[in-house]
């Protein structure tokens, strides 16, 4: 293991201690794609969804009407996002945004 990447876990071990059993009292599921303050855990994948929903409730503010399309194929280097899109999938379509995997 490469001691930058223990270094950096190590930092972010001391500074999400304090705040890890506040949120763990406080957590649901759905807070990755809905919490909207305070710290939220989530994966990469799971961070490339939240964009789709936050640009979304961005254009809304500022009065566009836009949709967001996004395809890939399975063994892509983002593996996985597939699923993360799968899993939001309602949550998507509510913000105008279409999953279409792609065929490789």
């Amino acid at each position: 293991v490469c001691s930058t990447a223990v270094a950096m876990f190590r930092d972010l071990t001391v500074y999400l201690a304090p705040v890890l059993p506040r949120l763990a009292a406080t957590a649901a599921l759905d807070d990755k794609y809905t919490r909207t303050s305070g710290p939220v855990l989530i994966n990469g994948n799971q961070a490339l969804v939240r964009a789709l929903l936050l640009q979304h409730q961005l254009d809304q503010r500022a009065g566009h009407k836009t949709a967001g399309f996004v395809s890939g194929y399975r063994g892509s280097p983002l593996g996985g996002l597939d699923q993360a899109l799968w899993a939001a999938g309602q949550r998507l379509r509510d913000a105008g945004v279409t999953f279409m995997p792609g065929i490789n």
